[in-house]
Order: structure tokens, then C-alpha cells, then sequence
């Protein structure tokens, strides 16, 4: 507590009369308890916060509890949404794979016989390429001779010409 008989000793001291002195210190002393916080106020303060705090979690941790309730019972509502489209979609898609399957096995039979036809087909290729084979092999060697001959007749003629 402030000591207010110090204070006005002090400003009787200072030149201030004895009555100035206790009403200067007594005005002060009216305007700190007024508007300044004493100790007992701030404990009160801190009890009354902490109090608030306390229920102030208390409200937060049951409002966060409602809210992951809540949260539960619409994912669980959504996942049950989810798999009946999902079971849905499942058979459409299986339907559609299995008119697909049958598709494709005709088609592949259909296919199946053209090849057997592209096959034959290949069959008498494969026996014109051989002729063309053996027809090859034949003008190569005609060629290859030719050339050869061709060749012998160059070098006679290029060593004619350096001798001339």
C-alpha cells in the first residue's frame, strides 16, 4: 500500500501547506484506487480468466466431439452412397464386358478364318519368292560374269593406253 503520510511529509517539505499536501496525496491516492489495479484485483482477474478458459475448453472439447459425431454419421452416410453406386456401376460395367467378350470371340473367330485364308495366300508368296529367289541367284552370276569380263577389257584398254 502506498504510504501517503511519507508523501505529504514530503511535499510539506517541498513548500506545499500541510492542507494542500493531504488533499494533493489524497486525490491521487482516490484517483489510483479508482482507476489502478491492485494486486487482489489481478488475482481476481487471473481466478476469473482461468475459470473462463476452463469452461471455454470444456464448451470447445463438446463442441468438437459434436462436430466429429456429426462428421462420422455423414462420411458413413456418403460411404454407403459410394458403394451402392460403386455395386451399380460394378454390374453395368460387367454386363458390358460380357457383351464385349462375346463380340470380341466372334470377331476373333471371323479373323481366325481370314487368316487361315491369308495363310494360303502366303503359302503360294512364299513359293513365287523362291522362283524370284532362284531367278536372282541366276542374273547375279550372268551379271557378276559380265562385269568380270567388263573389267578385263578395261584393264587391257587402260594398258594400252599408258603404253601409247
Amino acid at each position: 500500500m502506498i504510504n501517503a503520510l511519507r508523501y505529504t511529509e514530503e511535499l510539506e517539505k517541498a513548500g506545499f501547506t500541510s492542507e494542500q499536501a493531504k488533499v494533493s496525496v489524497k486525490t491521487w491516492m482516490d484517483l489510483m484506487n479508482a482507476n489502478f489495479a491492485t494486486r487482489e484485483d489481478l488475482k481476481d482477474h487471473q481466478y476469473v480468466t482461468s475459470a473462463q478458459l476452463k469452461d471455454m475448453s470444456h464448451f470447445i472439447d463438446k463442441r468438437c466431439d459434436q462436430l466429429e459425431d456429426k462428421f462420422d454419421k455423414r462420411c458413413d452416410q456418403i460411404e454407403d452412397k459410394f458403394d451402392k453406386r460403386c455395386d451399380q456401376i460394378e454390374d453395368k460395367f460387367d454386363k458390358r464386358c460380357d457383351q464385349l467378350e462375346d463380340k470380341f470371340d466372334k470377331r476373333c473367330d471371323q479373323l481366325s478364318k481370314r487368316f487361315d485364308d491369308v495363310d494360303l495366300r502366303f503359302e503360294r508368296v512364299e513359293d513365287k519368292i523362291e522362283r524370284l529367289d532362284d531367278k536372282v541367284e541366276r542374273l547375279e552370276s550372268k551379271v557378276v560374269n559380265k562385269l568380270g569380263a567388263l573389267m578385263i577389257i578395261l584393264f587391257g584398254l587402260a594398258t594400252t593406253i599408258m603404253k601409247v
